[in-house]
């Protein structure tokens, strides 16, 4: 007859519930994010194929990639 092992510690369940709802937040997040790249990728295509003027500051970051830089250099809410 084995014996169960108690933990030294109290599980908090709901704090773990928490955890996985935030994880799973997170990742449909980054699924939204990963299809709204598709998607102004996908529509600057279009502009450019239709010959659609496009805006100079989107060519560079949604093209050729440079950060907005003055997002970046904000602070954080917390330390």
């Amino acid at each position: 007859m084995s014996k169960r092992k108690s933990t030294p510690y109290e599980v908090d369940d709901e704090f773990f519930a928490q955890i996985d709802f935030l994880r799973n937040d997170y990742n449909q997040a980054l699924e939204t994010i990963d299809q709204q790249k598709a998607d102004i990728r996908q529509l600057l295509a279009l502009l450019i194929k239709e010959d659609i003027p496009i805006p100079e500051d989107l060519i560079e970051r949604y093209i050729r990639k440079t950060s907005d830089s003055k997002s970046i250099d904000e602070e954080l809410p917390f330390d």
